[in-house]
């Protein structure tokens, strides 16, 4: 590995990825109102937020600024830059080398801070250890807070933050885009607002972690333990720019309603008179959510890859039958049309691709001598002790391989669309199998499929879905089943599939796009070309906002 990997991976241990220190000054700046506040950092790493807290109080008179500031962290390492502070009048006794779901305010004397100020540690629910996530779980529940337990550990840490202020006290954090818009950020999103009397979030465009692609967004909550008032967003491009934003923040942001919906907060940075034409689209019933029509599986796991799909080569050299092997597709790549047929996929089984899925149904003994010496050599590579495998009745036998009459994609760089299979290929869980909830006739596999590949669901998938580093877009099951897709016209259904169709095929989706929303003119749902401009302004915006730092996103809107 890397030097520069290196130090990547040492940051992802506890998450510490350190605040660019005119970041961190500018929250500073704002949240310590005067010589007197108090100061807590609850996950100080190196200091960045300590060091800016010893500049304000400093400027804001208080000759032993040191006195003030209080710090927790985890790691012991950074315990090693807060020499400065005890120079400016600290003692080691207010800087506690701990989990801060180990400390309560008795800790500091029953002390509650003027400002809470940091960035909490970064790791999503799924990387938190066990013990860790229930300390967290357990100290939000002794103030009657519950939230989902796939949070990630940042939203713990604010919530549990906001018991340390004072009331009227302020905190100002950096955190992760996933306040704006995720599931289980609306339950923060709801208490922030009933904890603090103003609360404002700036979208920082610009990168600030080295290794990483994480959208940054910066809290300054206001009044806290006071009736709420008012909800501001802003954006920010600039590092630079971020300390004159913070101090014409009336100026620098506008107001908005804290309502549910799709997007959560995102939807504040749509023009309102867009928001209210796709509420009212969201209405008609001839836009219908995903989910009503359709059930979402993933695709298959098979535990290990590279042992449970086989090259043609591979099953030749193992005498396996066909009869005991699936074709599979692994990349959404493959998925090129408006439908998907086997002649279409005929390229995957050259140059020594991996497709052919085993599928096997029997125990071993009852298997042909060439399947057993391959379940054998299986055991000897270590693949039945995997955790997939060694959870299964016989660790051999793949579940769920069915085949499925539509796939999704549920990573995409653009915006999902649903593909319809003709084929007799499955697909491996980086991409969703569609099912009929209830019989439909085969013609509206079709107007989903075409609907998906209309502006108005490229906006729903940007509010309903994720955006994951690299400016890569997702939609989970859940996710998808509140996707809008609006219902072409049954009479122009089928001639418009061809035209997408080869649309498709030549790599032109947006012309593909602006076929569908020609055709959706024409129907009863209420478009006009206007009303269609406005949700495209929206959809591009969203769109350059999770992939602006990626060379192909002007590429994507023009293809």
């Amino acid at each position: 590995m890397s030097s520069s990997n290196s130090k990547v991976e040492n940051k992802k241990k506890f998450a510490s990825f350190y605040t660019p220190q005119p970041v961190a000054q500018a929250l500073a700046d704002w949240a310590i109102t005067d010589a007197d506040t108090t100061v807590l950092d609850p996950s100080f790493g190196g200091c960045a937020f300590l060091y800016a807290a010893l500049e304000t109080l400093g400027r804001r008179g208080n000759p032993a600024p040191g006195k003030q500031i209080y710090g927790v962290d985890i790691d012991a390492d950074a315990a090693f830059y807060i020499e400065p502070l005890f120079r400016a009048g600290a003692v080691p006794e207010q800087f506690i080398t701990e989990d801060f779901f180990n400390i309560t305010p008795d800790y500091f004397g029953n002390k509650l801070f003027g400002a809470v100020i940091g960035n909490p540690p970064y790791i999503r629910y799924h990387e938190i250890p066990e013990d860790a996530q229930q300390r967290a779980i357990d100290c939000l529940e002794t103030f009657n807070i519950k939230i989902s337990g796939r949070a990630s550990y940042w939203a713990f840490f604010l919530l549990y933050s906001m018991q340390f202020l004072r009331p009227g006290g302020r905190l100002a954090m950096v955190l992760p885009g996933a306040l704006l818009h995720t599931d289980y950020s609306a339950q923060v999103r709801e208490l922030l607002t009933k904890h603090f009397e103003q609360v404002t979030v700036y979208l920082l465009q610009e990168r600030i972690f080295e290794g990483t692609d994480e959208e940054s967004v910066l809290l300054c909550a206001a009044g806290a333990r006071k009736p709420h008032k008012t909800l501001r967003i802003g954006t920010v491009k600039k590092v630079e720019a971020l300390e004159q934003a913070i101090k014409e923040m009336q100026a620098s942001t506008r107001t908005f309603d804290n309502v549910y919906g799709d997007g959560g907060w995102l939807r504040a940075l749509i023009e309102k008179e867009t928001i209210a034409l796709y509420d009212g689209l969201m209405e008609n019933q001839n836009v219908i959510r995903m989910g009503k029509w359709v059930t979402t599986r993933i695709g298959v796991v098979t535990g290990n890859n590279e042992f449970f799909i086989l090259s043609k080569d591979e099953q030749e050299q193992r005498g396996i039958s066909d009869n005991y092997l699936k074709p599979i597709i692994r990349r959404a790549s493959h998925l090129t049309g408006l439908w998907i047929r086997d002649e279409n996929l005929q390229h995957i089984a050259t140059n020594g691709n991996k497709y052919l899925l085993l599928v096997l149904d029997q125990v071993e003994s009852k298997l042909p001598k060439s399947l057993q010496e391959y379940i054998q050599y299986g055991q000897e590579i270590g693949i039945s002790k995997s955790q997939k495998c060694r959870a299964r009745r016989h660790w051999y036998v793949v579940p769920h391989t069915f085949i499925p009459p539509a796939f999704m994609p549920c990573m995409v760089a653009a915006w999902p669309r649903l593909v319809i299979n003709q084929s007799q290929y499955t697909c491996t869980n980086n991409i969703l199998r569609l099912l009929w909830k209830e019989a439909r006739p085969g013609e509206d596999w079709i107007r989903l499929a075409l609907g998906t590949l209309s502006t108005l669901s490229q906006l729903s998938a940007e509010l309903v879905g994720r955006s994951y580093g690299g400016g890569v877009l997702k939609l989970e099951p859940k996710e998808l089943a509140r996707l809008a897709v609006p219902l072409v016209p049954v009479e122009v259904s089928e001639e418009l599939a061809r035209k997408v169709d080869s649309l498709l095929r030549k790599n032109k989706a947006s012309e593909a796009t602006d076929a569908v929303d020609s055709a959706l003119l024409n129907s009863d749902i209420g478009l006009n070309t206007t009303k269609v401009e406005h949700l495209r302004k929206a959809r591009n915006q969203l769109f350059l906002r999770r992939r602006q730092h990626r060379r192909d996103a002007q590429g994507i809107l023009s293809n």
